[in-house]
This record gives C-alpha cells, sequence and structure tokens, in this order.
C-alpha cells in the first residue's frame, strides 16, 4: 500500500521514477549491479576521444608528419606534447586543491576532505580546453595563417593535455568515490562502448570526424555534470585519531601508486616508441591493434574478476606483467609476430590500467583523511610521465625495423628481465598491503544507504541545505532534532522540510523513508 501512496506526486507535477534522471540499472551480473548508463556513456567519450586523437590517422596525418621537426626524437609531436601537459595537470590540480586548509594538509574539519567534482568550474575548464585544444590541432591550416601554425599547433597539443588531465582526474574521483567493484564496471562498459565510438568515427567523413570528435569533452563532462551526484555529498569514514601516523601511512601510499604508475607508464611508452613508423598501412594497423587490445584489455578483466577469485597482486603480478613480458618477446620475431607482440603488450597494460582505477577506492578508504582525487592525481602523473619518459626511450634505442637483431634481442631480454623482476619482487609487497585485496569483495567507500540518500537528493535537484535536511529526515530525525543540529530556526527548518517533500513527490517522512528503501533494494 505504500508503494501506491509514495509515487502519489503533488498537483500539477508528475514525479518521475526516482531513477530515471540517471537511467536504468545495467541488468545481468553482481559487477554490473548499481551502474548507471548515463556515467557508463559519459566516461566511454573520454577514452573514445582518446583513441581518435592519439591512436588513429585523423589527426596525426592531418598536420603533425608536416610541418613540425621531430625526426631527432622519432615521435609524433601530438603525443609528446600531449603527454607533457598530461603530466603536468595532475600537480597542478593537488597545488589548487592542497592550497588551503584541508584536512590532508592540516587538522580535520567538518567538512571533510574536499572533493573536485562538486564544483562546476574543473568541469568546464576539463570540456573547454579539452574540445578547443582538439579543434585546434584538426584543422590548424584553416584556422591560422601558415606563419602561426606551428605555434597554434603546439598550443593546441597543449591545451589537449591539460583539459584531459582535468577530466582524467574527475573521473578517477567519481570512481574512486564508488568502490573498486563500480571502478572495474565503468571502465570494462566505457571500453566496449568507447571502441564501438571509434569504429563509427572511423567510418565517418574525415573532416566531420574530427570536428565530432573535437564535441566528445563537452558531451561527457555534461554527462559528468548531470550524475555529479554520485560525488556531490562524499562523505568519507572516521578519520584516525593519530593525524601523524595518518599522514606517514599517505606517503606511503602516495609513494607505492606513484612508483607502479610510472614503471607501467615506462613500458608502454617504450613499446610505443618502438612502434614509431613510417609506412601509413602499418601506422593503421598499428593503431587498430591498440584499439582492439584495450578492449580485449577489459574482457579479460570481466573473465578473471568473475571466474577467478584473484586479489589485486595476482591481477598485476600473474596477469598483467607476464603479458607484458610476453609483448617484448614477440618483437624480436619475424614480420608481422612483432606487431603481435605490440598488441599482447597492450592487453597487459590496458589490464592493469583497470586494475588501478579499481585501486583507488581501496587506498581512498584506508586514508580517509585524503581528498579522493588524490590518488587519481599521483597515479595519472606517473603514468603520463612514464609513458612519455618510456617514449623518448623505445624511439631512440629500439625503433622496430631499424635495430640489429643481435641487439634487439639484447635491448627485449633486458625489458623483460626488469618486468619479471618486478613481478617478483617489485610493489606487491607494499606495506600498504593493497596486494592481497580482492576488488570484488570492496563496497563503495561511501555506505549504502548514505550512497542512496546522495543519488536521490541529486535526482530531485536539492539544493545544500535540502540535502542536509533530507539527510537527517532520513535518519528518522524530527523537526526539533533537524533545528538543534543545523542550528537553524524551526520555521526555516519546516520550509526547508516543506520543499523537500516536494521535490522529491512525497507527502510525509514516512514516504520519503518508503522511497529511500525502495531506491536501495534496486
Amino acid at each position: 500500500m505504500s508503494r501506491l501512496v509514495r509515487n502519489r506526486a503533488p498537483e500539477g507535477k508528475r514525479r518521475q521514477p526516482p531513477s530515471a534522471p540517471f537511467g536504468y540499472v545495467v541488468p545481468g551480473t553482481d559487477l554490473f549491479s548499481g551502474v548507471r548508463w548515463q556515467v557508463a556513456v559519459g566516461f566511454s567519450t573520454h577514452w573514445s576521444w582518446i583513441w581518435l586523437v592519439f591512436w588513429s590517422s585523423l589527426f596525426y596525418s592531418n598536420y603533425s608528419h608536416q610541418n613540425l621537426v621531430h625526426e631527432s626524437l622519432l615521435l609524433e609531436p601530438l603525443w609528446t606534447i600531449s603527454l607533457l601537459t598530461n603530466a603536468a595537470g595532475p600537480m597542478l590540480i593537488l597545488y589548487f586543491l592542497t592550497r588551503k586548509r584541508t584536512p590532508w594538509r592540516n587538522a580535520p574539519s567538518a567538512r571533510g576532505p574536499q572533493v573536485l567534482g562538486q564544483h562546476l568550474a574543473p568541469v568546464v575548464l576539463a570540456a573547454a580546453l579539452t574540445s578547443v585544444g582538439t579543434l585546434i590541432v584538426a584543422e590548424p591550416a584553416s584556422i591560422f595563417s601558415p606563419a602561426a601554425m606551428n605555434v597554434a599547433y603546439v598550443a593546441g597539443a597543449s591545451l589537449t593535455g591539460f583539459g584531459s588531465a582535468i577530466a582524467f582526474v574527475l573521473w578517477g574521483e567519481a570512481l574512486t568515490v564508488q568502490g573498486s567493484r563500480s571502478a572495474l564496471a565503468y571502465n570494462v562498459l566505457a571500453m566496449l562502448i568507447g571502441a564501438a565510438t571509434y569504429l563509427v568515427f572511423m567510418l565517418l567523413p574525415a573532416g566531420f570526424a574530427r570536428f565530432a570528435t573535437g564535441l566528445l569533452p563537452i558531451a561527457g563532462m555534461a554527462l559528468f555534470w548531470k550524475n555529479r551526484g554520485i560525488v556531490g555529498a562524499y562523505q568519507p569514514p572516521s578519520s584516525p585519531s593519530d593525524r601523524g601516523l595518518a599522514k606517514m601511512q599517505i606517503r606511503e601510499n602516495v609513494l607505492s601508486i606513484t612508483a607502479i604508475s610510472l614503471f607501467f607508464g615506462i613500458s608502454y611508452g617504450v613499446m610505443k616508441g618502438a612502434f614509431v613508423l613510417e609506412e601509413s598501412a602499418l601506422i593503421e594497423i598499428r593503431d587498430a591493434l591498440n584499439v582492439a587490445s584495450f578492449v580485449i584489455g577489459a574482457l579479460a578483466i570481466l573473465i578473471t574478476t568473475r571466474a577467478f577469485d584473484m586479489d589485486f597482486g595476482k591481477l598485476t603480478y600473474q596477469v598483467a606483467l607476464p603479458l607484458m613480458a610476453g609483448g617484448f618477446l614477440f618483437i624480436t620475431l619475424d614480420h608481422p609476430l612483432p606487431l603481435l607482440g605490440f598488441s599482447l603488450h597492450q592487453v597487459g597494460y590496458q589490464y592493469f590500467y583497470i586494475v588501478i582505477w579499481a585501486l583507488w577506492p581501496v587506498l581512498a578508504r584506508n586514508n580517509p583523511s585524503a581528498p579522493p582525487a588524490l590518488f587519481p592525481c599521483f597515479a595519472v602523473f606517473g603514468m603520463q610521465a612514464g609513458q612519455l619518459l618510456g617514449s623518448v626511450v623505445g624511439s631512440a634505442i629500439m625503433p622496430v625495423g631499424s635495430i640489429s637483431p643481435e641487439a634487439l634481442h639484447m635491448e627485449t631480454s633486458v625489458a623483460i628481465f626488469v618486468i619479471l623482476l618486478v613481478a617478483l619482487f617489485g610493489f606487491g609487497n607494499s606495506r600498504s598491503g593493497w596486494g592481497l585485496i580482492n576488488p570484488m569483495s570492496q563496497e563503495s567507500s561511501l555506505p549504502k544507504f548514505k550512497r542512496t540518500c546522495q543519488q536521490l537528493a541529486a535526482t530531485h535537484g536539492l539544493s545544500k541545505r535540502e540535502t542536509e535536511v533530507f539527510l537527517l529526515l532520513a535518519k528518522g530525525r524530527n523537526c526539533a532534532r533537524i533545528c538543534e543540529t543545523l542550528v537553524i530556526a524551526e520555521p526555516t527548518a519546516k520550509t526547508h522540510i516543506k520543499n523537500v517533500y516536494h521535490k522529491m513527490g512525497v507527502h510525509s517522512q514516512q514516504e520519503l523513508l518508503d522511497m529511500i528503501e525502495s531506491e536501495g533494494a534496486n
């Protein structure tokens, strides 16, 4: 009976089902329970943009090999410049996130760690910088004079790096708040949807595809902001009383995640640099294999996490690293096996890439006084800086096809030895202890009840103060207790309660509780 009463809306206003603005829950497996389609689609636009800009012929063939001198490094200038600014971006974000008094740097406060995704400015910056930069590098000859093209191209590539760095951190923070299982699910879905988008764009006329690619960051950030409820009311677990010990643990975890990200990034960059090719047909094959490898890596995550009880250590050191080592082994063989080795290595790297997204919620849960964007910032910095360094090294010392077989065998043997050495004695034994945690056993870093309330508040457009009142109503508090807790007058509290009921489409506190119970069961 309460279900019928709860669905009644005030006259003149028809209330939508609670989950409608977020999309429907993905049916099927436990991994995908609770996943929101709009978030998955928004996240997939980020990956589609990366693949189209850096792993397709749409942008490289259009300009970079014609006007900028880059033979000294044998690297595409778009890749090099964007990676440089992409590595610097997270550090700038951390500076602005922690320059004021925050629980991470100073004494804990009642407000909790700062959450980047709560604010409109970084979302707008991510969309604007990335889109403007993409459009500049897409058609520099059509927009700028010949004398200004090189400067404009460098500026556009820099904007793409800074903008996508902000987007990286925003999505990383959002999935960190959601938990390890959700991070795995969103990454798998984003890879599949992003690959389909990539294929569609590659079939479109090149000029139109480049323009549409420039709009993808805007669409992705629009969906992020629409679904900002996933981070909008973030409250960490209770902070430890020993702040000195907490800071020490944060530093140790930051060092661990940065080091392992740097290592994997260097390995990826070396392989990328080794496959700087001149023939357009081979470049297209390489790029198609790369995107296919990312999808295979995502599917491998789906299979191994569901079929085997594997912790983070096993996922990283028994699956990802051996695949990457096998990739280096193949590049010593006759053509076309080196390209298959490149693909195998990329599968291992993408596998690790998804694993590290699922690791951030664990570190955030273990370090509640740190901002949830802290670990994504350092991990993105490590991976992007590693890719840049590895690309330079790979293009300089082991470009496939331009090195003697003996030297190539020696260099790949060294690479394989280093990878296996890290697999045996590396970061899995870190005192941070994350290697023994199973990502499928990790729930969201928010309790389910609070996560449900947070999503409902964002869905129905409650203001910050109305959300506070709503959370107290959800806990069964009456008007007098709300006045006492929030230190507000009784008429003010009654007005907020009335607004909450109106926006939620209910008429009493019991109906509100029924709605929360129903939403939490979905």
